[in-house]
């Protein structure tokens, strides 16, 4: 089903996070290093997504989790320019699995059409290649872990930004997106978190 003319496009904010075996010191390069079990689910709902596309009045919010595979980075800085290279391996997977219902609605969000039928829908966003990573700087954080009981701990974290592109898929129907990515990466903590803004045609769907 099309959401919209063929000439849509439907913009995508996705943030996550990834659990896994992390980082060491500590330059940018190598704080960003690991394979990251995505199976491990640490709440609910661990993705969140914003749609917008044109011509249709409001966004929709959606949520989900992550799906098993191992992405697997080893960030390096090149030793003579300093350039960023994240040397990332594997893709990850986010399925979304849940929508505030817009019954008798949902032309007036982007893919409203999906919105009652999710539980039996596999709409999946596949994150596949990371391009042109630039460091952007290392700022003061704040995160609640395990470890802390859920209280905030002060951490530190480096931000990174790299070229994206991957598939967004709904059952047997997918369709390539590309856009930007701006990672964290905690220096105390084997995490990291993204959002992700692409974009792709409404009428895919």
């Amino acid at each position: 089903m099309s959401v919209s003319s063929t000439a849509a496009l439907i913009t995508c904010l996705l943030a996550s996070t990834v659990l896994g075996l992390g980082a060491t010191e500590r330059s940018p390069g190598e704080v960003i290093q690991g394979a990251f079990d995505m199976s491990r689910q640490p709440r609910p709902y661990i993705v969140y997504m914003t749609l917008d596309q044109e011509g249709v009045p409001h966004p929709s919010f959606w949520a989900g989790r992550n799906l098993e595979g191992t992405p697997i980075f080893r960030g390096a800085n090149d030793v003579l320019t300093g350039d960023l290279d994240l040397n990332h391996q594997g893709p990850w997977r986010m399925r979304i699995t849940n929508a505030p219902n817009k019954r008798g609605n949902e032309a007036m969000v982007p893919m409203g059409h999906l919105m009652g039928t999710l539980r039996d829908t596999e709409f999946v966003v596949s994150v596949e290649r990371l391009t042109d990573a630039r460091y952007i700087e290392t700022r003061r954080i704040t995160l609640s872990t395990s470890a802390s009981g859920g209280d905030p701990v002060a951490d530190q974290a480096v931000i990174v930004e790299a070229a994206a592109s991957g598939t967004i898929a709904v059952d047997d129907v997918s369709t390539p997106w590309s856009g930007r990515i701006r990672m964290s990466w905690p220096l105390g903590v084997p995490v990291f978190t993204f959002q992700l803004n692409f974009t792709f045609p409404g009428s895919a769907f």
